[in-house]
């Protein structure tokens, strides 16, 4: 098919569209307690590994840069072809995070700390600050965003996307920022 995307991938997008909620519920009920706690001793140096590693997840880095490239290629070197590209991570980037905050704001869900310093675990409708707002994650918003905007852009490196995504997907468990069920509904 001449398509961007065939009949085949809409029908796995629908399918996920269900499996995922599903997944993330199972996950609360039954993952994400038991599996907090088995992260939360984690050996020192592999926390500070994965405090580097996490910073790949900043959506700062990526808005800044797609927008600096924007500009260059779109005013100084007229290359109208790399300006859409920019533009493309950009507002991949930029859009997948105001819907992740968006959510984050109308589940407030506890992050694990709160569940470590207080014994508060679950979702606390329409409440905001960092406290309430581990689902989705935005850290794994958006480093999907950008592996995914980077496929379309440079395909031939889509492996090495997909490690670097999903070593900032673990990052977050590990250093007790989220759930599983957050970095699973984050990414998608």
């Amino acid at each position: 098919m001449n398509s961007l995307m065939s009949s085949c991938s809409w029908r796995w997008i629908w399918v996920t569209f269900g499996a995922v909620p599903v997944f993330c519920a199972l996950s609360y009920f039954y993952i994400d307690k038991p599996l907090a706690v088995h992260l939360r001793s984690t050996n020192y140096d592999v926390l500070h590994v994965f405090s580097l590693i996490t910073y790949l997840g900043v959506s700062t880095w990526y808005l800044v840069a797609s927008s600096l490239f924007f500009l260059c290629f779109r005013y100084l070197y007229k290359n109208e072809a790399h300006a859409h590209q920019a533009l493309f991570l950009f507002l991949s980037v930029a859009v997948s995070g105001l819907l992740a905050d968006l959510l984050k704001f109308v589940f407030g869900r506890y992050r694990p700390k709160m569940l470590f310093n207080e014994g508060l675990y679950g979702f606390t409708l329409f409440h905001s600050g960092y406290a309430f707002n581990s689902f989705p994650s935005g850290h794994a918003n958006t480093i999907t965003a950008v592996a995914v905007a980077l496929y379309f852009i440079y395909p031939r490196f889509r492996y090495f996307y997909a490690l670097i995504a999903a070593s900032v997907i673990v990052s977050r468990l590990v250093l007790g920022s989220h759930y599983l069920g957050d970095v699973v509904a984050g990414s998608y």
